[in-house]
């Protein structure tokens, strides 16, 4: 996966999904936000067992996003919007495969 958006896109579309995401839980699952790219945008979702959230960002064509590489991962939606408050305005984001099939994120 490998994508480049606007921050402040980015950041308000984790503000509306965190909300879902338990505080307090040992799940991995639970605690984090899924992001998927693909050629007709970003979709993040969320889920605390009851609920199940989704939200997404198409292209719109004007540069604040653009895929190269489509794919998903699942990451902490609390260390995720700690960072991405800390980015400058464009973000680029790529999940590296190495020689032992790890992925690693690469902001």
């Amino acid at each position: 996966m490998n994508f480049k958006i606007d921050r402040d896109s980015f950041h308000q579309a984790i503000t509306e999904i965190i909300r879902i995401v338990p505080s307090n839980t040992n799940s991995a699952i639970l605690g984090g936000i899924k992001i998927s790219a693909d050629s007709d945008g970003l979709t993040l979702a969320a889920s605390n067992h009851d609920i199940f959230i989704e939200k997404e960002i198409l292209l719109s064509g004007d540069g604040s996003m653009e895929i190269y590489e489509s794919g998903s991962i699942i990451l902490s939606a609390k260390y995720l919007l700690e960072l991405v408050k800390k980015m400058p305005n464009m973000i680029t984001i790529s999940l590296v495969e190495n020689a032992k099939h790890d992925y690693h994120f690469i902001g």
